[in-house]
């Protein structure tokens, strides 16, 4: 047991150790794509976005403390978040930043979600989108992440964010969502050597994206509709025909930790390989492909295609429930930006301001993510206020992020952002982040 003085020097610890991290964070992204008021920018907007709790514009303006006028503050968040070329440099700025993290990981998950906005009415771009949540068409704009998962699947890395509409004339019209995954991953791959497993769920069992990753050599796990046809032991068949006949050899367990109990889900795996026919000439490709097929007691059959590094069916049914048990992490970030950052309830009129603030915030969601990945259990264990009631750290539950993002608001409670220099200033009971 530490004594009260312990504890309160342990807590300044913990929030000098979250400042010099912010400080580090956004000295990454002093280069030449962004200007020195773009910078501001973006430190100013990830600083408000996590002391709030909010995306509006009032909030994150209110949270900076200035002593002009909150008119003036969002005026100028305003000017920088409608320049059009602005989502380009932020985007490089980052892949650029963090392309060392990039590097390091295994999985690059690639998943479609929307921003709804049911009552919008003059926001620019509206379209209709499906509500993932509800399963309803609603007024909104459709999303595109792509998320880097560690070796370990432990570090999520944000590596690209896009907000895009149909329904605007500032996109092509050409504009589809085959092209927008296929251009964010040449992009990536600009920045990076190796070529990530990309996994997809089964809104991306497309034809066009099997064939330009087969022709490119780049490793997927796309998860199948079953009414694919592919070419196994010389003849076509469909994937749900392959895969009923598949046997089941191998059996994965999985724990996950929800509500401080450990729940064990069972799966019964097999794969056969199969070859991907070639729509536009005769015979197929040269590499050959596995099918894996995972059936859970009592539910239906799924299945997989994958062109990974695998030997041996048992490698490859291992490697395929490694890498698409990593999308639940995605499900998981959009689930808490939502609930701790109100993130649907982004209000902004103008298209290239929304498509702007939307890569702002998931860069400043990957504070979270990457900089305070070595010291969230610190944090969240010197928290002065019980964030694990039993005392146990199996009660962390899978998702640590929702308690890492009150631990961090907490701390910005504490902190002003002004002065001319980038130094931690402590000031008796508060700490003060100087920023330019």
């Amino acid at each position: 047991m530490c004594s009260p003085t312990q504890e309160r020097r342990h807590e300044m610890d913990n929030r000098q150790r979250v400042q010099i991290k912010f400080n580090q964070y956004c000295y990454k992204y002093q280069g030449k794509d962004l200007s020195i008021p773009e910078q501001r920018l973006l430190r100013e907007t990830a600083y408000g976005i996590l002391r709030s709790g909010h995306v509006h514009l009032t909030r994150i303006g209110s949270s900076l403390e200035e002593s002009i006028r909150l008119k003036k503050t969002c005026k100028r968040f305003s000017y920088h978040l409608g320049k059009r070329d602005l989502y380009e440099r932020l985007n490089e700025s980052h892949l650029s930043a963090n392309r060392s993290f990039l590097s390091r990981c295994k999985y690059l998950i690639v998943d479609g979600s929307d921003v709804t906005k049911p009552f919008a009415r003059q926001m620019e771009g509206l379209g209709r989108v499906h509500d993932g949540s509800t399963g309803e068409i609603s007024n909104g704009y459709w999303q595109l992440n792509l998320i880097g998962v560690g070796p370990e699947s432990s570090s999520i890395v944000l590596a690209t964010s896009r907000l895009y509409s149909y329904e605007t004339e500032h996109e092509s019209p050409e504009l589809s969502e085959n092209g927008l995954i296929l251009e964010d991953l040449t992009r990536i791959d600009q920045y990076i050597s190796k070529k990530q497993t990309v996994v997809i769920d089964r809104g991306g069992d497309r034809r066009v994206l099997i064939e330009r990753f087969l022709g490119s050599g780049r490793p997927f796990i796309i998860r199948q509709t079953g009414k694919r046809h592919i070419e196994y032991q010389g003849k076509r068949k469909r994937v749900d025909t392959v895969g009923k006949g598949t046997e089941l050899k191998w059996t994965i367990n999985i724990v996950r930790h929800r509500g401080g109990k450990s729940l064990t889900h069972r799966f019964e795996c097999g794969a056969v390989r199969v070859r991907f026919p070639y729509e536009h000439r005769e015979g197929s490709w040269n590499e050959s492909l596995w099918l894996v097929t995972v059936r859970r007691p009592g539910k239906q059959r799924c299945y997989f295609l994958s062109y990974i590094d695998a030997e041996t069916a048992e490698e490859a049914v291992r490697q395929v429930m490694e890498g698409y048990g990593c999308r639940w992490k995605i499900e998981e970030v959009h689930r808490q930006v939502k609930q701790d950052y109100n993130y649907e309830s982004i209000c902004l009129r103008r298209y290239p301001a929304l498509r702007n603030f939307n890569t702002l915030f998931w860069i400043t969601m990957g504070f979270l993510y990457q900089q305070l990945e070595d010291i969230s259990l610190k944090l969240i264990l010197g928290f002065r206020e019980p964030l694990i009631y039993t005392g146990r750290l199996g009660n962390m539950g899978n998702f640590y992020l929702y308690k890492l993002s009150r631990v961090v608001r907490d701390f910005f409670l504490l902190t002003k952002i002004r002065g001319p220099s980038n130094k931690l200033i402590i000031n008796q009971n508060q700490l003060i982040l100087s920023i330019e």
